[in-house]
């Protein structure tokens, strides 16, 4: 005997819905791989906005030393710039904390 037509499309909306909460619960790793994505481009956003300030407070010397200005800039710490050998007429220096090397024209 077959079931009244309200009980089968009961039966079908049950359906319907369980297959779309499934569904719905197959997408949560993927909207959390895009949340976690979403945060680190949040924080490159912000670390470039301060970026620009970091820049206008830039001091090229500390004390009698050249500063480095990646490490100013990108974490806001103050590192040496140690003069090394040049190939060139310009003077080479290397951040003593990250390894930057920077070529300073000397003919000014």
């Amino acid at each position: 005997m077959a079931l009244a037509p309200a009980t089968q499309l009961k039966q079908m909306a049950l359906e319907i819905a369980n297959h779309t909460l499934q569904r719905a619960q197959s997408l949560k790793p993927e909207r959390l791989k895009i949340e976690k994505r979403l945060q680190e481009i949040e924080a490159v956003m912000d670390a470039a906005h301060l970026c620009h300030q970091r820049a206008r407070d830039f001091s090229p010397e500390v004390g009698r030393n050249l500063q480095c200005p990646c490490c100013w800039i990108l974490h806001e710490a103050k590192a040496t710039l140690t003069p090394i050998p040049s190939d060139t007429k310009d003077d080479a220096f290397r951040c003593d904390a990250c390894g930057q090397t920077v070529q300073i024209e000397m003919g000014l």
